[in-house]
């Protein structure tokens, strides 16, 4: 779980995401995010709703019961996208940001669930292991949401150990754990490999999509590249982490 303070950045009036306060923009591991001038956090079964439009007086405003396993939080386009180990399920606010309406649960194996959305389409990561699950699976699943009460999967692509995401248009970055960060052009379900950084071990993206910047998040530090529309990433920075 992590957050990127970015004071310069206004969400408000952009088509792409949720209406949001400006301050910051979180990764997909998130458990917590901003829209519609509301806090909105997740425990492993609730979604809890907090007013902060006065934010020196935030208001807590109710909890609402999702699930079993919740994990992370996404918004985009005034709808709340929450992955589970169970499955990713969607949230309306366009109408009422007080209370989050329920629209749809697209249900997948029980796995590690990041998510991220964009026009017709989310993207899931699911990830075994102890803490997820002990069957071998690890990909990412295209989900068809043009239907937001109606989501179905449309592709997938088999990865190592994979974590959070990105994307931007057509560029999905996916963090794949040991084997580093990897690019991929996307088109609806259909995932072509551009490029890989494999000497890091990658968590969670943070994509600024204004200024074309990925912030990545490592066991090994803070790493800043530019991004083109192809996929080429420019090394910028890293802020090396010292875990001892």
């Amino acid at each position: 779980m992590w957050s990127c303070d970015s004071h310069d950045t206004d969400f408000r009036g952009n088509p792409d995401s949720a209406s949001a306060m400006p301050g910051g923009q979180g990764g997909s591991m998130a458990r917590f995010t901003i829209a519609a001038d509301r806090l909105y956090t997740v425990d492993r079964n609730n979604l809890r709703v907090f007013n902060i439009e006065n934010a020196e007086q935030p208001n807590f405003v109710q909890s609402v019961q999702v699930g079993f396993d919740i994990e992370t939080i996404f918004p985009y386009q005034n709808r709340l996208f929450i992955g589970s180990m169970a499955g990713m399920f969607i949230y309306d606010i366009r109408f009422s940001p007080d209370n989050p309406t329920f629209l749809s649960n697209y249900e997948h194996i029980t796995a590690c669930d990041p998510v991220v959305a964009e026009g017709n389409y989310a993207y899931v990561t699911l990830r075994s292991g102890r803490d997820c699950n002990f069957e071998a699976i690890n990909e990412v699943q295209a989900i068809d949401i043009s239907d937001a009460r109606n989501p179905f999967q449309v592709g997938s692509f088999p990865l190592s150990g994979p974590y959070g995401l990105g994307i931007d248009e057509n560029l999905l970055f996916i963090c794949d754990g040991d084997v580093g960060l990897k690019v991929f052009n996307i088109d609806g379900g259909n995932f072509t490999p551009l490029r890989t950084i494999n000497n890091i071990n990658a968590f969670d993206v943070i994509v600024r999509k204004d200024r074309k910047h990925l912030l990545l998040v490592g066991n090994d530090g803070l790493f800043q590249y530019e991004y083109q529309p192809e996929g080429t990433l420019d090394w910028l920075s890293t802020i090396a982490i010292n875990r001892d």
